[in-house]
């Protein structure tokens, strides 16, 4: 459906919320537990490290807002994220390719 550019490789881990992530992983809640029951102020923390190194893919994209999870929608729901994350990743990878 899009249109993608062919040898274009981005190095390094995934792209999101150290928070959102721990999360689904069942290693944190959205109040600020950083799992196994150690509060968020805790230094040594899993999110409390990834914290200050990890961005969204629109701050990285250099795009206001976010992009909503479309999940329990419906298909134009999903479209919608699907043309969101296009964009972004595709200003993204003009970056990369700058550099």
């Amino acid at each position: 459906m899009y249109p993608l550019k062919t040898g274009t490789a981005v190095a390094g881990g995934a792209v999101g919320t150290a928070a959102g992530e721990a999360s689904a992983a069942g290693e944190a809640s959205a109040v600020g537990d950083c799992g196994a029951g150690v509060p968020s102020a805790d230094e040594g923390c899993f999110w409390h490290a990834a914290k200050e190194k990890t961005v969204t893919v629109c701050e990285l994209a250099g795009i206001d807002g976010e992009i909503e999870d479309p999940f329990g929608g419906d298909l134009e729901d999903y479209i919608k994220t699907v043309d969101k994350l296009y964009i972004a990743l595709t200003q993204i990878a003009d970056k990369i390719e700058q550099i």
